[in-house]
């Protein structure tokens, strides 16, 4: 008795992995058995707590990547300084839009970065700002998203209504790759 493999087959009495080769023996007898009228039981199937697993990772790359495709415009050492420049642009608009009221506060990165970029310090804020706001919609979207493919997993699971194989099908059904990002805003 035999049972298929995605490379050839298995031989129950045994265990023997047998490749799906002409020049192997073990492979011609198996074509023997079979050409006696035999068949080989199917490839068995991944359970579904196996194939959710395998689907919740997909979608966790997949959000990943469209996160990732956006941040990898940036260089690290400039990622770490995001919180530090959202912070410091936040206290100086604050500061700007009160009425410019006592000393400015001190926002050395928002300066460096002015400066380097030729623009006022209340430009180079605004533009920290609207760049932090989109991330936090990109991360808002993207999360989201994968929080209803992983929902509509768990309903999957739960539904006692649909056979392994409807299962299979709905679970094969969610798309990862339908993760994505909302288009920046206009500069």
């Amino acid at each position: 008795m035999y049972q298929k493999t995605r490379s050839g087959v298995l031989r129950l009495s045994d265990q023997a992995i047998i490749p799906d080769d002409p020049d192997n023996r073990d492979w011609q007898e198996y074509l023997e058995w079979k050409a006696e009228g035999n068949e080989p039981l199917p490839i068995p199937q991944p359970s579904i707590e196996s194939l959710i697993t395998q689907k919740i990772a997909a979608i966790k790359a997949a959000a990943d990547a469209a996160v990732e495709h956006i941040l990898s415009e940036y260089p690290d050492v400039e990622k770490k300084t995001f919180l530090k420049q959202e912070m410091q642009a936040e206290q100086y608009i604050e500061w700007h839009e009160e009425g410019q009221q006592g000393e400015a506060p001190s926002v050395p990165s928002i300066q460096q970065f002015a400066e380097e970029r030729g623009l006022t310090m209340i430009e180079q804020a605004y533009r920290v700002r609207r760049k932090a706001q989109y991330f936090d919609l990109v991360a808002n979207a993207v999360s989201g998203q994968r929080n209803k493919l992983y929902d509509d997993l768990m309903a999957i699971k739960g539904d006692d209504s649909l056979t392994d194989e409807q299962k299979r099908e709905a679970i094969d059904a969610i798309d990862p790759q339908s993760i994505t990002c909302p288009p920046p805003p206009e500069q």
